[in-house]
């Protein structure tokens, strides 16, 4: 499995700074008003999620999801990259995105595009500080 902690750092910190920005059109976020849940999710293929093809082995790697409360959005992140982000201001959108998170089964980057639709937010690769590897 990957590193939750570093993962988890580097997610928060594009969190901040990128996704939830591009999502919500809002430059800051107090530490207060963004709440982080990491866990363990099990996928068919070493892609994990992602939109690339990988080799068809189970693989359990650590999603992170970085949910800013007030402004209604989230950045979902598999073992490290970001997935996609979603802005949750549509009811539907936010239950089904709810259901997820409680299941701890958070969609890949093609379901979620299918389910979320128009609230679906399409990744930008994720800004490591110099000399960081994954």
């Amino acid at each position: 499995m990957s590193q939750p902690v570093r993962e988890l750092a580097l997610a928060y910190t594009d969190a901040h700074e990128e996704t939830l920005p591009r999502i919500t059109g809002r430059y800051r976020f107090t530490d207060r008003e963004v709440k982080a849940y990491v866990f363990p999710q099990t996928w068919p293929t070493t892609a994990h999620g992602l939109r690339h093809p990988g080799e068809s082995v189970p693989t359990e790697v650590y999603t992170i999801v970085i949910l800013a409360t007030i402004e209604y959005a989230a950045a979902i992140y598999f073992a490290g990259s970001l997935a996609y982000g979603v802005n949750l201001k549509d009811k539907q959108v936010l239950n089904h995105f709810l259901a997820a998170l409680r299941a701890r089964e958070m969609p890949s980057s093609v379901e979620a595009q299918q389910r979320y639709g128009g609230s679906f937010v399409m990744p930008r690769p994720v800004r490591r500080p110099r000399g960081a590897t994954k």
